[in-house]
């Protein structure tokens, strides 16, 4: 089973984070959605508290087969980073085949992260293009050891990336 991971603050949860997961899968790029809502640890302004977050993505979500909401990392009490998330969800779903989704605008962030380099390593990772980026070139750039791994597919309403590793 292909198992999207979209995490985010869904600062509110809003249509368009529900139709692109919604996408993923109608298109065959996903076969479930698993959104990980940050927990309360996140700094961001005018954050909502967690637990309402969680709430409005479960009602969000709570008509779509293949939509899921996890609280793997709002009952943490650790701040976690993404490679860790992501690891986490892989022994909760061992036969799953994890598949991290990010925006390209996050993308351009990515060579910085913490654990980037694991991400890559242990995880599928796919690619939203947003705005016309260029992430072929990015990627190649940033990431040309795995250049090679990466598969540009083409949606109705998005591009996609997917890095297979």
């Amino acid at each position: 089973m292909r198992i999207g991971v979209y995490g985010g603050s869904f600062n509110p949860v809003h249509n368009g984070h529900v139709a692109l997961a919604r996408e993923l899968i109608e298109k065959r790029y996903l076969d479930k959605v698993l959104f990980v809502p940050v927990g309360d640890k996140y700094i961001k302004p005018d954050l909502l508290n967690a637990e309402d977050r969680y709430k409005m993505l479960k009602l969000a979500t709570s008509l779509d087969i293949g939509l899921e909401v996890t609280r793997v990392e709002i009952d943490d009490i650790r701040q976690k980073h993404t490679y860790q998330t992501l690891d986490e969800l892989k022994e909760m779903n061992p036969r799953g085949e994890l598949h991290f989704v990010i925006g390209s605008d996050l993308l351009q962030e990515f060579p910085t992260w913490d654990g980037n380099e694991e991400i890559v390593a242990r995880h599928n990772v796919l690619v939203l293009n947003r705005n016309g980026f260029n992430c072929r070139n990015f990627i190649t750039n940033n990431f040309p050891e795995h250049d090679n791994q990466f598969m540009i597919a083409h949606s109705l309403s998005v591009f996609l990336i997917l890095l297979l590793k």
